[in-house]
C-alpha cells in the first residue's frame, strides 16, 4: 500500500509539472540548466527556471556538463525507458537536451589547443591556467583528481595531457554554443569540477550564472566566479541585519554547535556526507596553559581528491602538496624534539584515502595515524591536542571553543574572523610552525564563532523548509522527497516559490537569504 500511494505521488508530481511549467514559449531566447541527476534538484531547478522563463520570455534547455563515455550514453539510452529515473523527472518540465560533442577542431583552434597543452609545465601553472581572463585552472585540477581518484596531478603522464586536451575542447564546444545561441542565464548545480565550466565562459560572455540547489542560491560574476567567495564579508553582512535577526541567528547557532559537540547531528551534518559523529564520550575540558612537554599536533586531513580549491587558492597546490610538506618537516630535528604529530583522516571519506596516509606514515613514521573512530573528546581529553593545521576544515571552528589554535593552509570560509589564522605564504607557513608557541589564542571568541556559523549554514533559503520536509543528503535522490513536495504544496506555495525567485533575480544581491 505504501508503494502505490509513492507511484501515484510521484505520477502527480510529473503531472504537476506538466501543468504549471509549460516550456513551450515561441521563442530563441534559453535558459540553460545543468542535469544534476539527483531528484531533489528538479524541484528548486523547475521553479527557478520557470521563474527565468518568465522573466526573459525564453525557454529551458537541459545539459550535460561534460563530454559522455560510451558507458554514459548507454546509461543515458537506458534511463530514457525508465519512467522512474531522474532524467525523465527533469523532462517533466522541458524536452530539449543538450549532450557536447567533440567536434573536428579548425585550424585555429587546433592552434589554441597546442598553445594550452605547452603552457602546462608544472601544478601551479595548471591552477593559474586562464581562458580569455577567466580563471579554468581550478576546475580542470579537482575534477582530475576526483574523476580519476588519484591525490595528485602528474603533469607529465600522457594520462593528464589526453584529459588536458579534452577539457580544452569541452571549453571550445561551450563557448561555439554560447556564441551561436541566445543564452539569457545559466543555471548550475555547483561552482566546482568540470561542471563549473561552462559557467566560467558565460560569465566571460556577460550571462547571468547561478548556482542552485535545493538548500542555497548564489549569482556568479567575474570578481565572484566562485559559490562561497563571501565569507570575507559574513561579518559586514552580519552588522547589516536587524538586532532581533541577529540574536535569533546566534541562538540557533548555539543550539546546532551544542548538537554537534553532544555528539548528534547539527544542520550541517545533515547536508554533508553521512558519517558517525566525531564529537562523543566524557565532556571536553577547555585548554589550561601550555604544560612543558612536547607540543602535540593533529593535522586534520582532507580527502585527497575532494576539491581542494572549493573556495580559492591554496598556498600549496593540493592536499598531497601540503601533507607530504608536514612529513618533511616532521623529520626536522628542531620539530623531533618539540613536537609530537598526529594525523586524522576525514572520516566520511576514509576508505577512500586510507591506502594514500599509510604510505605516508610509512615514509614519515614520527607521524600517528589516529582510528577512524576515533573522536576529539579523546583526543583533547587523553593525548591533549595543542594546535591544529589544517586547509580549510570545519576544524577551524571547533577547537578554538576550547581554547586550541587552529592554522589554515588556504582560501577557507573562517578568514573573515579571528579565531583562527590563515596563513598567505609557505614562508609564514614555515615561520608559524617553527614558533607555534607563541601563537596563542588572545581571548574567547565563542560570539565570533556562533555569528560565522549562522552566516555560513543557517541564513540561506531553503527551498524545503516552509513545507516542513526536513530535507538532508540522504533525501536528496530518493521518490520521496518528490512525492512529499507534491503532496504539500498549492497555489499559494506555487506562486510564493516564484516570487521569492523573481525577487532575487531582480535583486543587485548575490546569496539568496531567508528570511524568518
Amino acid at each position: 500500500m505504501f508503494m502505490f500511494k509513492i507511484i501515484f505521488s510521484y505520477f502527480r508530481y510529473l503531472n504537476f509539472n506538466k501543468k504549471f511549467f509549460k516550456n513551450d514559449n515561441k521563442t530563441n531566447n534559453i535558459i540553460l540548466a545543468e542535469f544534476p541527476n539527483l531528484k531533489s534538484f528538479a524541484i528548486s531547478s523547475s521553479y527557478f527556471c520557470h521563474t527565468l522563463n518568465e522573466i526573459h520570455n525564453a525557454k529551458t534547455f537541459l545539459y550535460f556538463p561534460n563530454f559522455l563515455t560510451f558507458k554514459d550514453k548507454l546509461k543515458y539510452i537506458f534511463s530514457l525507458f525508465n519512467p522512474f529515473s531522474t532524467i525523465n523527472i527533469f523532462k517533466s518540465f522541458t524536452k530539449k537536451i543538450i549532450i557536447p560533442n567533440q567536434k573536428l577542431l579548425s585550424t585555429e583552434k587546433e592552434k589554441k589547443l597546442e598553445k594550452y597543452s605547452k603552457k602546462i609545465r608544472n601544478k601551479w601553472d595548471l591552477i593559474n591556467l586562464k581562458y580569455k581572463n577567466i580563471q579554468i585552472g581550478d576546475l580542470l585540477y579537482d575534477e582530475y583528481l576526483a574523476r580519476f581518484n588519484v591525490p595528485t596531478v602528474e603533469i607529465e603522464s600522457e594520462h593528464f595531457k589526453n584529459f588536458l586536451s579534452d577539457s580544452i575542447k569541452l571549453l571550445f564546444f561551450w563557448e561555439d554554443f554560447l556564441s551561436e545561441n541566445n543564452v539569457k542565464s545559466l543555471v548550475l548545480s555547483h561552482s566546482v569540477y568540470i561542471m563549473g565550466l561552462v559557467g566560467r565562459v558565460g560569465i566571460a560572455k556577460d550571462i547571468n550564472v547561478y548556482v542552485v540547489a535545493p538548500t542555497s542560491h548564489y549569482k556568479l560574476s567575474k570578481k565572484q566566479f566562485i559559490k562561497w567567495s563571501d565569507h570575507m564579508d559574513y561579518n559586514h553582512q552580519f552588522k547589516k541585519m536587524k538586532k532581533n535577526q541577529q540574536k535569533y541567528l546566534l541562538s540557533q547557532a548555539n543550539k546546532n554547535i551544542e548538537l554537534r559537540l553532544s555528539g548528534k547531528e547539527d544542520l550541517r551534518y545533515k547536508l554533508a556526507r553521512p558519517m558517525t559523529s566525531v564529537f562523543k564520550g566524557k565532556q571536553i575540558k577547555k585548554k589550561s596553559k601550555m604544560k612543558l612537554k612536547k607540543i602535540n599536533i593533529l593535522v586534520a586531513a582532507h580527502c585527497f581528491m575532494d576539491a581542494p580549491h572549493v573556495f580559492g587558492s591554496l598556498i600549496f597546490e593540493d592536499f598531497f602538496e601540503w601533507i607530504y610538506y608536514l612529513g618533511k618537516k616532521s623529520k626536522d630535528l628542531k620539530f623531533k624534539k618539540k613536537y609530537k604529530w598526529f594525523i586524522k583522516i576525514h572520516p566520511s571519506l576514509y576508505s577512500r584515502n586510507k591506502i594514500h596516509f599509510e604510505n605516508f606514515i610509512e615514509k614519515y613514521p614520527n607521524f600517528t595515524l589516529v582510528g577512524k573512530n576515533e573522536t576529539h573528546n579523546n583526543l583533547i581529553n587523553k593525548i591533549g591536542i595543542d594546535y591544529v593545521l589544517t586547509v580549510y576544515g570545519s576544524i577551524a571552528h571547533e577547537y578554538p571553543l576550547f581554547g586550541i589554535p587552529v592554522i589554515n593552509a588556504g582560501f577557507n570560509p573562517h578568514q573573515g574572523y579571528n579565531f583562527s589564522k590563515t596563513v598567505n605564504s609557505i614562508k609564514d607557513y614555515d615561520k608559524i610552525l617553527s614558533n607555534l608557541p607563541k601563537y596563542k589564542l588572545k581571548r574567547d571568541y565563542k560570539k565570533e564563532i556562533l555569528e560565522f556559523y549562522a552566516m555560513h549554514h543557517l541564513i540561506d533559503y531553503n527551498f524545503f523548509e516552509d513545507l516542513k520536509i526536513d530535507f538532508n543528503l540522504g533525501l536528496s535522490d530518493k521518490l520521496d522527497v518528490l512525492c512529499q513536495f507534491v503532496n504539500k504544496t498549492d497555489n499559494k506555495i506555487h506562486n510564493k516559490k516564484i516570487d521569492i525567485y523573481k525577487r532575487f533575480i531582480y535583486s543587485k544581491e548575490r546569496r539568496l537569504i531567508k528570511i524568518n
